[in-house]
C-alpha cells in the first residue's frame, strides 16, 4: 500500500483489549505498510505498546476528551491518504488488510469523488456495490433499521482524510449524536463527495458487552437540537429525510418511535419531538395524533411491560 493507509484503536481502560488487537494486526506488517496507532484516552494505568516499529504509535492523552473527541482527533492526527478506526472490541478477517488494499486501489485508480468507503457487516447481509451521492440519496438508501444499524458502525468505514479535512468541525458541532465519524462524510456529500457501498466485510461484528456499547446518543432528540443549532448541516428541504432516518418511514415506526422517547426521554425531550413531527409531513402528523389518543393507557403497567418489550428498552432509566 506503499504506506497510505492508517489503522487507529481508540481505547480507553480495555487495554487488554485494545493490545490483544493491535498485536493482531501488527503482525500483519510482513506484508503490508500502514500506520498503527492506538489512542489512549487516558486510562489508567497508561496503555504501553512495542515501539519497535516505527509505524507503531501511541496517543496518550493528557486529559479524557470524551469518546467523540477521541475519534475526531485521530482525522487530524492521520498522516496518511486513507484511515479506519477500529473498536478495540473489534476482530478482523484474514482478508483484513487485502480488501483495504484493493478498495483503496479501486477508488484511487476510478474514483476520486469518493470520500469514503462503507464496508459491509453481518446488520446489513445485503449489502451491494453501490455508489451515493447527495444526502437524499444517503437517507433513501438507509430507510431500514439494519441498514441504518450498519452504517453508523465505525470499524466498517474507510475514510478518504484529504477530502473529508474540511468537514471535520462538523463533527465537533454534531457530536451528540455519538457519530462523529458520519457526520464529516454527510456534509462532504452536499458538497459533490460521494459514498462507495462495498460488498466486501474485513471487519467482524461483535455484540459489544454493556460495558462498551454507545450511549443511546443516536435518537431524534439529539439530532432535533444538533439540526436546529446547526442549521447549515441539511438544507431545509431535507428535514423530512433527517426524520425518516431518526423514526423510520412508516407509520407504524415513527408511532413506535414516539412511544420509545416517552419512556425513555424527559417529557420536555417529548414535546419537543411532537413539535417537530407536527411540522414535517403528514405521517408524522397523524403519528402525533395517535399517540395523543393512546397516551391515557401507556402508564397501564401491564401494557407498557409489552410496549417496552416491543420496542427493545430493557431498562426504566430515563436519560
Amino acid at each position: 500500500m506503499n504506506n497510505k493507509l492508517t489503522i487507529a484503536i481508540p481505547t480507553f481502560n480495555r487495554q487488554g483489549k485494545a493490545q490483544e488487537l493491535f498485536k493482531k494486526i501488527n503482525k500483519k506488517h510482513n506484508y503490508h505498510e500502514f500506520d498503527l496507532i492506538i489512542a489512549d484516552n487516558s486510562s489508567e494505568p497508561p496503555i504501553a505498546i512495542d515501539g519497535s516499529n516505527k509505524y507503531n504509535k501511541i496517543f496518550s492523552r493528557k486529559f479524557n476528551i470524551g469518546f467523540t473527541a477521541n475519534i475526531l482527533r485521530l482525522f487530524e492526527e492521520c498522516e496518511t491518504e486513507w484511515l479506519i478506526i477500529l473498536g478495540d472490541d473489534d476482530d478482523i478477517n484474514d482478508t483484513f488488510l487485502n480488501d483495504i488494499e484493493l478498495s483503496i486501489t479501486g477508488c484511487e485508480l476510478d474514483d476520486d469523488e469518493v470520500c469514503a468507503i462503507k464496508f459491509k457487516s453481518s446488520l446489513d447481509k445485503h449489502q451491494e456495490i453501490i455508489k451515493i451521492q447527495g444526502f437524499d440519496q444517503f437517507c433513501t438508501y438507509n430507510s431500514t433499521p439494519e441498514r441504518m444499524g450498519s452504517t453508523i458502525f465505525l470499524s466498517t468505514w474507510l475514510f478518504r482524510v484529504s477530502s473529508l479535512r474540511n468537514y471535520i468541525r462538523y463533527g465537533y458541532m454534531h457530536s451528540g449524536l455519538q457519530i462523529p465519524h458520519v457526520i464529516p462524510v454527510l456534509k462532504a456529500l452536499n458538497d459533490g463527495h460521494a459514498i462507495l457501498y462495498s460488498d466486501l466485510e474485513p471487519v467482524l461484528y461483535r455484540t459489544a458487552d454493556e460495558n462498551s456499547r454507545w450511549d443511546p446518543g443516536f435518537t431524534f432528540v439529539m439530532g432535533f437540537f444538533s439540526t436546529f443549532t446547526f442549521p447549515e448541516f441539511i438544507k431545509n428541504n431535507q428535514l423530512l429525510n433527517f426524520t425518516k432516518l431518526m423514526g423510520g418511514q412508516k407509520l407504524k415506526s415513527m408511532i413506535g418511535f414516539t412511544i420509545k422517547i416517552y419512556y425513555t426521554f424527559p417529557e420536555g425531550n417529548l414535546k419537543y419531538l411532537l413539535r417537530f413531527y407536527s411540522m414535517v409531513g403528514v405521517k408524522q402528523f397523524t403519528a402525533v395524533i395517535i399517540f395523543k389518543l393512546i397516551k391515557p393507557f401507556l402508564k397501564n403497567k401491564s401494557i407498557s411491560l409489552k410496549l417496552k418489550k416491543i420496542i427493545g428498552i430493557t431498562s426504566n432509566d430515563r436519560m
